[in-house]
């Protein structure tokens, strides 16, 4: 922003426009690349626009509210998205500092989708806080918002480190959940992401289970928080568990008023296991960073495991630790897979739109 000429320069394009006369805090799509584009509430204390050679000036057309939920009717806006994957659970991750998101639940149920839209298990918002270096939000592809995701903020953390957000290779995150501090390790070349993930309650006690019958049959478990709700299920085979079949039942069990993941876990030795997740509104995902801090937490509780577990799951290795107080830190690497642009009425019957 130009405070003398009243100049915005859009973050994604940096095409340059004539605000003045705006409030601060409105948002219009950009002419350019139709990202939305905030008005910051101080002029020129935005430091990620960048310095435009360009020297025509634009004038904002459809201006938003900050509270407007979706533009005029009929409007297609474009959004600017990064793949990202950690242990095989993929996510769409929005970059906020970029444009803002009206309606990320609705978008999430879209763009989510594996044969309409991106196709991820779920949409990570990355933005400012007030609280903390950075901000994570989670959304579902049934437009659920859940309080923390384990391999989410480890591919969060990474897009930040990669695109220069992060300057230092320790850095905080707020979520749902609370803050949490990451670090990106250097093993040898690859890069990991260690995550403090707070404190394991187990609730249940020590060395018991809680039995509920689901889906026709009886299933003895081990309900856990680790900022999300999760009941940890110890079996002989994970492969022969009919885990479509169960972990919906599961999930939407009355013992759960805001539902639950799941975990049915194979253990190998008490310093190695097998997980695997049905994840709480998206089905069985191939990794859950949240569920292999919880097996670890209902092992440690059981008697099965050590506090310091690898984890199998279908997507690759996790590691976690708990320490004193039940602190729980999991490592894990992360990847940017591609990242392109996508029209929020994609699906073809207009229902897209956001």
């Amino acid at each position: 922003m130009d405070p003398e000429r009243n100049l915005l320069y859009c973050p994604a394009c940096n095409s340059k426009y004539d605000v003045s006369g705006v409030a601060s805090g409105k948002r219009f799509v950009c002419k350019t690349c139709s990202i939305l584009v905030q008005i910051p509430p101080e002029l020129g204390k935005e430091p990620f626009f960048k310095v435009s050679e360009s020297k025509e000036v634009l004038k904002p057309e459809l201006i938003l509210d900050e509270t407007a939920g979706r533009p005029a009717a009929g409007e297609n806006l474009r959004f600017s998205f990064t793949k990202m994957a950690a242990t095989e659970n993929d996510y769409i991750l929005l970059d906020c500092y970029r444009g803002q998101i009206p309606d990320p639940s609705k978008l999430a149920q879209v763009a989510c989708h594996r044969r309409r839209g991106i196709g991820s298990d779920g949409v990570l918002l990355f933005g400012p806080s007030q609280k903390a270096d950075f901000r994570m939000r989670m959304f579902n592809p049934d437009g659920s918002e859940a309080e923390m995701c384990g391999n989410g903020i480890r591919c969060l953390a990474r897009y930040a480190r990669d695109h220069g957000y992060a300057a230092k290779p320790e850095f905080t995150i707020e979520t749902g959940a609370g803050v949490k501090s990451v670090s990106i390790l250097d093993r040898g070349g690859a890069l990991y992401v260690r995550v403090d993930m707070g404190t394991v309650k187990v609730e249940a006690p020590k060395g018991k289970t809680v039995r509920i019958e689901a889906a026709g049959r009886a299933f003895e478990g081990v309900p856990v928080s680790v900022g999300n709700p999760h009941f940890v299920v110890f079996a002989p085979d994970t492969n022969a568990v009919e885990l479509e079949k169960y972990g919906p039942a599961i999930e939407h069990h009355q013992f759960f008023p805001n539902r639950t993941n799941v975990e049915f876990v194979q253990v190998l030795n008490p310093e190695e296991v097998i997980q695997r997740t049905h994840e709480r509104g998206a089905g069985e995902t191939n990794g859950c960073g949240t569920g292999a801090t919880a097996v670890c937490g209902a092992g440690v509780s059981l008697g099965l495991t050590k506090p310091k577990i690898v984890l199998h799951l279908k997507g690759g290795d996790l590691e976690v630790e708990i320490g004193a107080g039940g602190r729980a830190s999991l490592t894990g690497p992360a990847v940017e897979v591609f990242s392109g642009s996508w029209p929020s009425g994609a699906s073809g019957t207009g229902s897209g739109q956001v």
